[in-house]
């Protein structure tokens, strides 16, 4: 009898010996691990901050007490500070009237509703459109696009190089406001095909 409990203690601990080794077993088939990684992202500055309009040749005196036919210096360019390639646009606001001029050889010309300054657009810019009147019909709005990417760190060619005042007749122009303004945007290049894809995109999320 002694010997058969022996017995049957000895396959029982044999059969916990197994069950034991199964359940190591088992835990050593289920190892895992897991690890992971953070990256950083960081958005750029906003454009505003790093873009800026500057005319080289630009003198403010020059532009006090002109004439007509007069030409002044005047060089507007668009500076990227920023870190990003971005497409250039340069609006110009130019002062616009009904005036009557006369031609170089002194032959008056009929009165006719025009920009009171020309000048010679750069290679490099393309106007888009061709320019919208102003809320109060004083200055007509001209839009020009760099087809090339601006780099960061780089600087547009001019839009042009001078203006000069029309030949009105009879100081039709005294008195008038002949303020050119020059207002400069920067567009990311990223996610557009082009300078005209920007400026798109531009108007409509701020028309919207």
């Amino acid at each position: 009898m002694e010997r058969a409990q022996r017995s049957n203690r000895l396959k029982m601990m044999i059969a916990g010996g197994c069950a034991a080794v199964m359940a190591v077993g088992g835990t050593l088939a289920y190892l895992t691990a897991t690890d992971g990684v953070t990256n950083d992202f960081t958005v750029e500055k906003a454009l505003e901050e790093n873009i800026s309009v500057i005319e080289p040749n630009w003198d403010p005196d020059n532009g006090v007490n002109i004439v007509p036919t007069q030409t002044i210096s005047k060089d507007p360019q668009l500076k990227n500070d920023s870190d990003i390639p971005v497409y250039a646009i340069m609006q110009i606001s130019v002062p616009y009237a009904t005036v009557a001029t006369a031609t170089a050889e002194g032959v008056v010309q009929s009165a006719i509703a025009q920009d009171l300054f020309t000048y010679s657009v750069n290679a490099g810019w393309t106007e888009e459109g061709t320019g919208t009147l102003s809320d109060d019909g004083t200055h007509m709005i001209h839009t020009y696009l760099m087809a090339d990417q601006l780099a960061a760190g780089e600087t547009t060619p001019s839009v042009f190089d001078d203006v000069t005042l029309v030949n009105a007749i009879d100081g039709q122009v005294d008195g008038m406001n002949l303020s050119i303004d020059v207002n400069g945007f920067a567009i990311q290049a990223e996610g557009f095909e082009s300078a005209a894809d920007a400026w798109a995109a531009y108007q409509n999320q701020n028309n919207s």
